[in-house]
């Protein structure tokens, strides 16, 4: 896509036949293909050149760019019918095109650090002198006397405070310790031109560092930052009419977990003002509430492109991406391994309730962790990998008493983990085949599947046609699993707050894991 957008392969290096096509390529053409999709509503500036051709009636564009080992690049439009437009309409088409998508490609960090700094400097400068910079014609101001420079500087650093502001404001809400961040310029004239400090003032620190005293992990993030301000500016500048696109090869390098973290909710934050293409080996970039957005790229020997869904989701990104103990030190003393996040909320908030009501036999939150896997047949592999640690925390499987969670249950059994350390949801009296929010009081269950069944959640089944009183299930669309769990959890809590001496089959199951995890705890 950078070289489609800019004509480089990598930054500052433009495309060079001989060396970017294979030799033994048997056409010795490379072909990349974009079809460019418009909104009439969003995209106004661009439809005006297409809107009159009726070959793009549907607001699509459909572009190939031919590489040849010569070195040429050359672009063609095809109509929907597959025919070759002619050399004028395509550069009516052409030229407003790759004018109006601003590509901006970011590297790995790692490789270009120093290149993508230089480059957000120019970018930076540029915008900020033909965007903010009103009254100061830079040009006649630097060929003045020397004198006058510092007040031009002056000048200028009142526009600069403005980005460093704004800029502060992203850095610290990620990095809290990083309490402010100024763009400086030189004080020398001979160093002015081209050059821009970053300098941060930091939690402890009486000096201020430059942004290359910071970690690689904060320079990235930073870089980042710099993109939003630069979209921020551009609608007083020279790419104000041109939509931002954002290339950025793998933006996890060097970030610990937290800060991969902030720095995705960030970019899914800026994704709604244009495209952010990402490439990753970490699991945390993965937008795991809606995985059409997310391919799998292997080659094997040869490339292969696959959609992440969420059947083939996990393969991905235990199997690919790796899943490592390092990825988990979420420990505890005592830890008690979950199927899923509305079971941990579920079993905290409750034994919360008991402990304010007095009842000091539950669990200690301040010693357990809840650890959702996922799933029940996740259970087991991630007990496998925890087992490693036994030595220093005990480690307990919770299971529903459903198919599913048996057969996982029966799995841990084989491979001769102790039954102390494996648990079963209590038996329901009223459900067969009970999950964690199935134990409850059945007048509260029935309440809620009722309040679910109003809101289109669930299907109710009942005994007796007819009779909602006789409720003994429940169906649910397989798409609404994770708001039917939500809201079955939230539910529980709420009647629990008023309820408590309904909910005696969680408190039998809080006793349980507390003896459980003490007698593991024991043993080790």
């Amino acid at each position: 896509m950078n070289l489609f957008f800019n004509g480089e392969v990598e930054p500052g290096m433009k495309f060079e036949g001989k060396r970017d096509i294979c030799k033994n390529s048997a056409r010795r053409v490379a072909v990349i293909s974009i079809t460019f999709q418009f909104d009439a509503a969003k995209d106004k500036q661009f439809l005006p050149y297409v809107k009159n051709l009726p070959e793009f009636s549907d607001k699509t564009v459909p572009v190939t760019l031919e590489c040849t080992q010569n070195g040429t690049l050359r672009y063609s439009i095809k109509d929907a019918k597959g025919r070759l437009l002619g050399a004028g309409q395509q550069v009516k088409i052409l030229d407003p095109l790759l004018a109006y998508i601003h590509c901006i490609y970011i590297p790995a960090i790692k490789d270009y650090r120093t290149i993508i700094n230089t480059e957000m400097m120019r970018r930076i400068i540029s915008a900020t002198f033909q965007g903010w910079g009103r009254g100061i014609n830079l040009s006649t101001a630097l060929g003045k006397h020397k004198s006058e420079f510092a007040r031009v500087i002056k000048a200028l650093q009142n526009i600069l405070d403005g980005s460093g502001k704004y800029v502060s404001e992203i850095v610290t809400s990620a990095v809290p310790r990083i309490r402010k961040f100024d763009f400086a310029l030189p004080e020398e004239f001979e160093e002015f031109l081209g050059r821009m400090n970053f300098q941060i003032t930091e939690e402890g620190l009486k000096e201020r560092i430059s942004l290359d005293g910071e970690g690689s992990g904060i320079q990235s993030f930073t870089i980042y930052s710099m993109l939003r301000l630069l979209y921020e500016l551009r609608p007083r500048n020279t790419y104000k009419k041109s939509r931002f696109m954002w290339l950025i090869e793998e933006p996890e390098t060097f970030m610990h977990h937290d800060l991969q973290r902030k720095t995705f909710e960030k970019l899914n934050e800026y994704a709604a003002d244009g495209h952010i293409y990402v490439t990753t080996h970490s699991s945390v970039f993965l937008d795991k509430t809606r995985f059409n957005n997310s391919y799998h790229v292997t080659t094997n020997p040869e490339t292969k492109i696959s959609r992440i869904t969420v059947d083939n989701a996990r393969d991905v990104i235990a199997g690919s991406l790796g899943v490592s103990i390092n990825d988990f030190m979420m420990f505890n003393r005592f830890n008690v391994l979950v199927e899923g996040e509305t079971d941990r909320e579920l079993l905290v908030g409750l034994n919360q309730l008991f402990r304010e009501a007095g009842r000091d036999d539950v669990l200690d939150l301040a010693e357990v962790e809840f650890i959702p896997c996922g799933s029940a047949t996740s259970i087991p592999h991630f007990y496998g990998m925890f087992n490693a640690y036994s030595r220093y925390a005990s480690f307990i499987a919770l299971f529903d008493r459903d198919d599913a969670g048996k057969k996982a249950y029966d799995a841990l059994i084989n491979r001769k983990v102790a039954r102390e350390c494996l648990v079963l949801v209590p038996e329901s009296p009223y459900k067969k085949n009970s999950a964690m929010e199935d134990i409850v009081d059945k007048k509260i269950w029935d309440r809620i599947i009722r309040e679910l069944s109003a809101k289109d959640l669930a299907v109710v089944k009942s005994r007796d046609k007819g009779k909602i009183a006789e409720i003994v299930g429940y169906e649910y669309e397989a798409n609404q699993r994770v708001d039917f769990k939500r809201a079955f959890t939230k539910l529980l809590l709420k009647h629990a707050r008023s309820k408590l001496d309904c909910f005696e089959k969680y408190h039998e199951l809080l006793v349980e894991l507390k003896a459980r995890c003490s007698s593991a705890m024991a043993k080790t």
